[in-house]
């Protein structure tokens, strides 16, 4: 019963707009929520490393007087993104809430990296 709860919630967690070929495939061999939030941090680890890439980028080709405008937003955003996929993960939630949470930040983080990109 365990493994095809397992099976299904993985099914589920790697939205298309954000998944990594090594994050399907491995979400399709994790056989415990243990493992799943391993793919999940790696994953998680990945889109981070790109939206900093993108800031950095973003940052360096803006003019000068836009920068700190920037930083402000996202430094908002940060706190934004925290908020939201912090609200999934509660007391009563139990681990589905943690994998929720972090799907969120995966999906929010690769959304905003994105985002980063289009800013010239």
């Amino acid at each position: 019963a365990l493994l095809l709860l397992l099976a299904s919630a993985t099914a589920s967690l790697a939205s298309p707009e954000s998944a990594s070929s090594g994050y399907s495939r491995c979400l399709q061999s994790a056989l415990s929520s243990v493992a799943i939030l391993g793919c999940m941090d790696a994953e998680l680890k990945r889109v981070d490393r790109q939206l900093n890439r993108n800031y950095r980028r973003a940052m360096g080709e803006i003019q000068p007087f836009r920068r700190d405008e920037l930083r402000r937003m996202q430094r908002l955003w940060i706190r934004y993104r925290d908020a939201r996929c912090g609200f999934f993960n509660h007391r009563e939630s139990g681990s589905g809430g943690r994998l929720d949470e972090m799907q969120c930040r995966i999906d929010e983080t690769a959304r905003r990296a994105r985002e980063l990109a289009e800013i010239h």
